[in-house]
C-alpha cells in the first residue's frame, strides 16, 4: 500500500513538473516523465535503469532552471508520509535539481528545525548524507491559505531562494496542494494574486477528493478554472498508484510505465447471419 501511494504521488510530481496540467487533458502522459515516478519510488528498480533515467532527465530544461516546490498542508500526515518521501525519492535519483527549494506551507507555526526534524521521519533510502541534503533544501513558512499578506511574503522568499540556486533566470513554480478542498479556492487566488513566478511557469497539483459528488466536482473545477486554465492544473489521486505499481513491478524498465495497448473493438455483426436463403 505504501509503495503504491508513493508511486501515485511520484508519478503526479513528476508529471506534473515535466509536462505540466495540460499533457493530463488529452491522456497522451510522456513516458519519459513515467518512468521518472517509477525508477524513483519502486525498490525493484536496477541501478542501471536509475542512472539511465537521470542522464535523460538532465538533458530536461527544468533541470537547469531555478525550481520551487510550495507543498500546501506541509504539517499534515500526507506530506509527513507521502509527499515529502516522494520529493525525496525523485531527489536522491537525481530526478529533480540539486538546487531546487522545497517549502512547506501550513498555518502551524515550527521552527524550521522542528519542521525538519518532522519530515525526516518518514525518508527511506539513500544515504545519511543525502537525507541531509535533501533536508537543507527543505523550508517551511506559516500562514493562513486566505492570507494575501503571507503568500505576498512566502513569494517575496521563493524569489531570495531562487536567486541562490545558481540556475538560470528562469524561475518555477510548482504548488501541491495536500489541503482540504475547503481551501483550495483561497489558496489558489492566493497564489494568482500574489504568488505566481514572474519569469517561468506556475502549476498546481491538487490532491484528492475534489468534490463529493459529480456536481460539487463541476463546480469546484469551473471555480478553479477562473482562477489558473486547465492547463496549469494536475488533479491527483495517489491511490491510483496502487494498481499502476501492482502491474509494474512485475516487469522492468521504462516500457513498465507505458500506456495500456488498447483492447481490439469487436467484430460488427453479420448483416446477413445466413449466406444462402430459401
Amino acid at each position: 500500500l505504501g509503495l503504491g501511494l508513493g508511486l501515485g504521488l511520484g508519478l503526479g510530481l513528476a508529471l506534473a513538473i515535466v509536462e505540466g496540467g495540460a499533457t493530463m487533458q488529452n491522456g497522451q502522459s510522456p513516458a519519459s516523465a513515467r518512468s521518472m515516478a517509477m525508477a524513483s519510488v519502486s525498490p525493484a528498480r536496477s541501478r542501471a535503469s536509475r542512472s539511465s533515467l537521470s542522464m535523460h532527465c538532465a538533458e530536461e530544461e527544468f533541470m537547469t532552471n531555478a525550481l520551487s516546490v510550495v507543498v500546501l498542508g506541509a504539517s499534515g500526515d500526507l506530506a509527513k508520509k507521502k509527499t515529502y518521501p516522494a520529493l525525496y525519492d525523485l531527489f536522491v535519483n537525481d530526478l529533480l535539481p540539486r538546487h531546487v527549494t522545497i517549502c512547506g506551507y501550513a498555518r502551524s507555526h515550527k521552527t524550521i528545525e522542528e519542521f525538519r526534524a518532522r519530515i525526516g521521519e518518514k525518508l527511506a533510502g539513500g544515504t545519511d548524507a543525502e537525507k541531509a541534503e535533501f533536508l537543507s533544501r527543505c523550508e517551511y513558512f506559516s500562514g493562513g491559505y486566505d492570507s494575501q499578506e503571507k503568500f505576498t511574503e512566502l513569494a517575496g522568499r521563493l524569489t531570495e531562494w531562487e536567486a541562490a540556486q545558481g540556475a538560470t533566470a528562469t524561475a518555477n513554480r510548482l504548488f501541491y496542494f495536500a489541503i482540504p478542498p475547503n481551501v483550495f479556492l483561497d489558496s489558489a487566488a492566493m497564489i494568482k494574486a500574489a504568488a505566481v513566478s514572474p519569469t517561468g511557469w506556475t502549476r498546481l497539483i491538487v490532491e484528492k477528493p475534489f468534490g463529493h459528488d459529480l456536481s460539487s466536482a463541476a463546480a469546484l473545477a469551473d471555480d478553479m478554472n477562473a482562477i489558473f486554465s486547465e492547463d496549469k492544473i494536475y488533479r491527483i489521486d495517489h491511490y491510483l498508484g496502487i494498481r499502476v505499481d501492482t502491474g509494474a513491478t512485475m516487469r522492468d524498465g521504462p516500457e513498465a510505465c507505458a500506456e495500456p495497448e488498447p483492447e481490439p473493438e469487436p467484430e460488427p455483426p453479420n448483416p446477413n447471419p445466413n449466406p444462402n436463403p430459401n
